[in-house]
This record gives structure tokens, C-alpha cells and sequence, in this order.
């Protein structure tokens, strides 16, 4: 049984309520902004570039995401879900330190892929630049992750495993960790492919810094 808390990212995505044929341009018109926000940038990219690529109406790209920024948002919660899903679907262990080597590698696997890896990329750059898209960013990349891990390491806490005064901080700090010189090293167009065993290493280094800072010490030690 999985002991992650529930989360948005657990919950079925926007694209369930809709009819098959809804859906489907719902996709369509996210996977158009997805490239056109990468080839042009968010800024230069409107509403009308996007369902020239991807065919529709501006009428339905406004009824399913309202503005542009409402586009945005949508790549980066389906960005979340896809980080958190198989946590969701798998649990993790109630041991601290194995949960945590689970949701490391996941989580690592996801964020060095080369299309996340340009995504991220390309996002760093604009930002400075585009105070809504700025705005967007801080606040949905990485936040249902960080606030279903802070949860789960909270839980910990209240089982006495682990000895964390700020869960949510805790969990930025980990994710941080988990990254690292890894992510760096994408994000710099290394062109050689980070490896299975590498990212397996650089998990475990995270867990065990993270654990040996958070465990509970005896009293008096």
C-alpha cells in the first residue's frame, strides 16, 4: 500500500472530463504550444501561432485554457503529473531511505530527459524577461512535487524516522540535491547521455546526505 499522500498529481488529469474528440485538441493544441514556446519563445509565441500548428479555433483554444498564461500552466501541471504518477500508482516504501532512493530515481529519470531537459532550458532563459511567465513558473514548476514530498516526509516525521522542523523546505533542499551536478550538466548541452548508473549513484549520494542530516540523534548526542 502506498503511504505518499494524496495529491493533485494523483488526481485524474484536466483532459478526463472531456469527450474523446475534446481531448484530443486539447493535446494537440499543448503539444503545438510546446514546440512553438521552444522554437520561438513564450513571449514571441501567440495564441493564433498555436492553432495555426495545431488546427482548431482560437474560439477552443480559449474555451479549454482562456489565455496563453492558462496554456502555459497546463504544460507545466502535465509536466508534475508526469513526474508524480508512477509514485502514484506504486507508493513508496514506509523505510525512509528506500521511499526516498524510489522517488529519486523517478524523479531524476524524468527531469534529465532531453525534451524536459530543453523545457527547463528554455524557460530559465525567458523568465527573466516575462514577469507572468516568471510568476507561472515559480509558482507550478515543481510544486505539487515539492508539496506532495514535503507530505511525505511530515509523515516520517510523525512516525519519528525522521527529525525535520520545515517538511516543505526540506523537500526543495532534496530536490536540489537529487539534480545536481546531473541536471547542470544537461542543462549546459553535454552531449554525452547521462547513464542508468550514474543516475542511480547520484540518487543514492542525495538519500544519504539527506538521511544522515535528518535522522533522529539520541538525546544528549
Amino acid at each position: 500500500m502506498s503511504d505518499l499522500p494524496p495529491t493533485s498529481a494523483c488526481h485524474p488529469c484536466a483532459s478526463d472530463g472531456l469527450s474523446g474528440r475534446a481531448s484530443a485538441r486539447r493535446q494537440a493544441i499543448l503539444a503545438a504550444a510546446r514546440t512553438l514556446f521552444l522554437e520561438k519563445g513564450y513571449a514571441a509565441t501567440t495564441c493564433a501561432d498555436v492553432v495555426a500548428v495545431s488546427g482548431g479555433s482560437l474560439a477552443t483554444l480559449y474555451a479549454l485554457f482562456s489565455t496563453k498564461r492558462g496554456l502555459f500552466e497546463a504544460i507545466l501541471r502535465d509536466y508534475s503529473e508526469a513526474v508524480m504518477r508512477p509514485l502514484c500508482v506504486e507508493g513508496i516504501s514506509i523505510d525512509p531511505e528506500q521511499g526516498l532512493l524510489a522517488f529519486g530515481e523517478r524523479y531524476l529519470a524524468v527531469v534529465l530527459e532531453p525534451s524536459v531537459v530543453a523545457w527547463w532550458r528554455a524557460l530559465c532563459a525567458e523568465a527573466p524577461h516575462a514577469p507572468e511567465l516568471r510568476e507561472v513558473f515559480l509558482t507550478e514548476e515543481g510544486g505539487p512535487i515539492q508539496q506532495a514530498l514535503a507530505s511525505y516526509l511530515g509523515d516520517k516525521v510523525d512516525k519519528g524516522l525522521l527529525e525535520i522542523a520545515e517538511p516543505v523546505r526540506a523537500a526543495g533542499q532534496f530536490l536540489a540535491l537529487l539534480r545536481g551536478h546531473l541536471h547542470n550538466r544537461a542543462l549546459a548541452g553535454d552531449p554525452s547521455p547521462v547513464t542508468p548508473q550514474e543516475i542511480q549513484e547520484q540518487v543514492r549520494s542525495a538519500v544519504r546526505i539527506f538521511i544522515h542530516g535528518c535522522r533522529p540523534r539520541p538525546a544528549g548526542s
